[in-house]
């Protein structure tokens, strides 16, 4: 009997582990709760600017809320808007309005694209605005998306929960 609840507890220790994963397209998939993931890949020119966007159990494994880190040495105001570009697979640039989102003091920002072309399929993304430029290859965003609503639709929390004692009924 001793060892059976070994096993068990064993087991529910390993089901709850915190996701942090690399892709074979270097993607990182990384949780961020227990119920959301947020999955990013680094800049080509500047590895501290990323592409990412959030897949969570609450938004119904949609993947959503794209956002894009920029280095950037101007202070921005959270909430102010930044104009700027989108190119997606080297088509024209559409014009695109970004939201600060957070200004760090460590010289980068993260921005909210309010309207942008789709980058479900994309290979290449050219980010040009007024704070700085970026290049990212997007390459395998699809497979990307896909692992992550796999995960999304687990009943597996993506980080370690404490389970509670339930009170019994006497």
């Amino acid at each position: 009997m001793k060892i059976i609840l070994l096993i068990i507890a064993a087991l529910s220790f390993s089901i709850n582990a915190e996701i942090d994963l690399v892709t074979l397209d270097n993607w990182n998939i990384v949780s961020t709760s227990k119920h959301d993931l947020f999955i990013s890949k680094q800049g080509e020119i500047n590895p501290v600017n990323f592409i990412g966007f959030r897949m969570g159990r609450g938004s119904f494994c949609i993947c959503n809320s794209p956002i894009i880190n920029l280095a950037t040495t101007n202070k921005l105001e959270k909430g102010s808007l930044i104009d700027g570009t989108m190119a997606v697979d080297m088509t024209s640039p559409k014009s695109t309005r970004f939201r600060v989102l957070q200004w760090f003091d460590t010289g980068s920002v993260f921005l909210r694209p309010l309207s942008f072309p789709s980058i479900r399929k994309s290979k290449v993304v050219e980010i040009d605005s007024d704070i700085g430029k970026a290049l990212f290859i997007t390459n395998g965003i699809e497979n990307a998306m896909s692992s992550s609503k796999n995960m999304c639709e687990t009943n597996y929390y993506f980080e370690h929960v404490e389970l509670k004692a339930k009170e019994m009924d006497v």
